[in-house]
C-alpha cells in the first residue's frame, strides 16, 4: 500500500471554545489537518475526535501523530479508537508506537470497508503540562487508502475542551453609554464589554436602582416613569453604571370651558389642563384675548368690557387651548331715590341712596347729586343733604341721564324747653354718703338758714300790708 504523508501545522487550543478545524486535501491519497488560534493554560484537557467528512470505502488507513513533549501530556490511554472502526476492521485496528511524542493508530483488511461519513475513527485526549503553558503543538498525519480514489478524504477533526482551569477573573465592566435622558415609554439598548476577554465568566448581570422610573432586561432600558434611575452592568465583582432622566413631555392642553358668557364688569376663570398632568415640562401658561376692547385675561381670569366676543387663548410650549367668550351687558331702566320727600331742620343733615333698575344693570352707576337751591340745602357727591335756611328745595340723582328727585323742607331749629319730666328731675333727691363710713342716708330738706327767715319775715309783712291798703281803698270806695 502506498503511503503519502503530509505534516500539518501546530494545533492550538483555545481556552472554553470549541475549537474549528479545516482540512487540506493534498492528493487523492493523503489528507492533513491544522488547527491555528489557538492557546491553553496549564492543567487544560482537550479531546480531538477524528471524523470522515463523506461515504468513504477504505482497505486501510493509518494516523500518525507527533507532539511537543515539553508541553503536550498524551498518555496511550488517551488515544481510543471508535466503536465503528473496531467493528468495521475487528482484530486488524489498534495503536502502535507511542514515544518520543510519537503516536501510530492504524487499521486494515484485505477487502474494501465502507465507512459512512461522520463517523468518528478515533477520538485524542491531551492535557497541557506544568512544564510549558501556552501555544501548544501537534502534527497528525492521516494516510488512507480508498478503492475509489474521488472519495478518500476525511472530514475536519473536532476538538472540544474538557477539565475545570483556573478561572480568569474579571477585571473590569465598561458600557457604551454612561448617561441619557429618555421619554417615558421609551428605550435604549446597552452594551457591555466585559474584560479580559479570556475571563472565565463573562455573565452580566443588570439592575436599576429605581425600578418604578426605569427597568433593565438583558441591557434594554425601559422609560418608565418621569424620574431617575441608575442602571448597573455587573460581571464578576465589577460593574459599570448608567446614569438616567426620564421624562414625561407634554402632549396637550385643554380648557375647562370651550365656551362662556361673560356679564360686563364682571370677570370668570379658566384653567388649563395638562396631558399628561405629570409632564416634566415647563407648564407656563401665555393668555391672550383676540379682542381686549370686548374681554381681557390675566392669568386665566376672563373679564368683560362690553358686549360683543372674544377669543381667549392658553398656550404652553406648542400647544394651545382656546375658548369662545360672550360679554353681555344689563342696560339700566330707571332709579329712584331711596326716601320719599321729607323735612330737616338748619344745620342737620341726611345721607341720601339710589335704588337701581335692575339692580344687576352692567351701565355704570355714577351719580351725578345736585340742588336746585343751595341756599336752603346743599348736597356733595356721595348724596349727604345739608340743610342751610329755612325754605324748600328738590335733591335731583342723575345716573346718565336717568333721573329721580325728592323735596326737602328746611325749618328753624327748635329750642327745646324743660319739661315736667326734666323739672322733676332737677328736685330728685340724690342720696349721698353721710359720713366717712361710707354709708348713705336719703338727703332731706334743709331748714331756712337764719337770714333767708329774717327776708322771708319781711316778705310776707310787706305783702300783708299791701293786702291792708288795698282792703282799706275798695271800702272807702263804697
Amino acid at each position: 500500500m502506498k503511503k503519502t504523508t503530509k505534516t500539518l501545522v501546530a494545533l492550538m487550543l483555545v481556552v472554553a471554545m470549541i475549537l474549528s478545524f479545516a482540512p487540506i486535501t493534498s492528493n487523492a491519497a493523503t489528507n492533513s489537518f491544522s488547527v491555528t488560534n489557538a492557546s491553553a493554560e496549564i492543567g487544560q484537557k482537550a479531546t480531538i475526535e477524528l471524523k470522515t467528512k463523506e461515504d468513504v470505502s477504505l482497505d486501510d488507513i493509518s494516523v500518525e501523530i507527533t507532539y511537543d513533549t515539553s508541553r503536550i501530556s498524551i498518555l496511550e490511554e488517551d488515544i481510543v479508537m471508535s466503536d465503528t472502526i473496531n467493528a468495521l476492521f475487528g482484530d486488524n485496528s489498534g495503536t502502535g508506537l507511542h514515544k518520543d511524542g510519537k503516536v501510530t493508530f492504524g487499521a486494515y483488511k484485505l477487502s474494501p470497508v465502507s465507512i459512512p461519513a461522520g463517523t468518528t475513527i478515533l477520538t485524542l485526549t491531551y492535557t497541557v503540562s506544568e512544564a510549558g503553558a501556552g501555544d501548544t503543538a501537534i502534527n497528525i498525519n492521516v494516510d488512507a487508502e480508498d478503492s475509489e480514489l474521488s472519495k478518500n478524504y476525511l472530514e475536519d477533526i473536532v476538538a472540544t475542551i474538557t477539565g475545570t482551569l483556573p478561572p480568569v477573573a474579571v477585571s473590569g465592566v465598561t458600557l457604551d453609554k454612561t448617561s441619557g435622558t429618555l421619554n417615558e415609554g421609551e428605550t435604549v439598548t446597552l452594551t457591555a464589554t466585559v474584560m479580559p476577554e479570556d475571563a472565565t465568566d463573562k455573565t452580566v448581570t443588570w439592575a436599576s436602582s429605581n425600578s418604578n422610573v426605569a427597568t433593565v432586561a438583558n441591557g434594554v432600558v425601559t422609560a418608565v416613569a418621569p424620574g431617575t434611575a441608575v442602571i448597573t452592568a455587573t460581571a464578576g465583582n465589577q460593574s459599570a453604571s448608567y446614569s438616567l432622566e426620564v421624562k414625561a413631555p407634554l402632549k396637550g392642553i385643554t380648557l375647562n370651558h370651550s365656551e362662556m358668557t361673560v356679564i360686563k364688569g364682571q370677570s370668570a376663570p379658566l384653567t388649563v389642563t395638562y396631558n399628561p398632568t405629570y409632564t416634566t415640562d415647563a407648564k407656563d401658561v401665555t393668555w391672550t384675548s383676540s379682542d381686549a376692547t370686548v374681554a381681557t385675561v390675566e392669568n386665566g381670569v376672563v373679564r368683560g368690557v362690553k358686549a360683543g366676543t372674544a377669543t381667549i387663548t392658553a398656550k404652553v410650549g406648542a400647544y394651545t387651548a382656546t375658548c369662545e367668550v360672550t360679554i353681555n351687558e344689563i342696560p339700566l331702566k330707571e332709579i329712584a331715590i331711596d326716601t320719599a320727600d321729607f323735612e330737616m331742620e338748619v344745620e342737620s343733615t341726611k345721607q341720601l341712596g339710589v335704588i337701581y333698575n335692575p339692580n344687576d344693570t352692567t351701565d355704570d352707576k355714577k351719580v351725578v347729586w345736585s340742588s336746585d337751591n343751595e341756599e336752603v340745602v346743599t348736597v356733595d357727591e356721595n348724596g349727604v343733604v345739608t340743610a342751610v335756611a329755612a325754605g324748600e328745595a328738590t335733591i335731583t340723582a342723575d345716573v346718565n341721564g336717568k333721573t329721580a328727585t325728592v323735596k326737602v323742607t328746611v325749618t328753624e331749629k327748635k329750642v327745646n324747653e324743660p319739661t315736667e319730666d326734666d323739672k322733676k328731675d332737677d328736685n330728685t333727691e340724690v342720696k349721698v354718703p353721710s359720713d366717712e363710713t361710707g354709708k348713705v342716708e336719703e338727703n332731706k330738706p334743709e331748714l331756712p338758714k337764719t337770714g333767708d327767715i329774717a327776708i322771708g319775715v319781711v316778705v310776707a309783712l310787706m305783702l300783708i300790708s299791701a293786702a291792708g291798703i288795698v282792703f282799706i281803698t275798695k271800702k272807702n270806695r263804697k
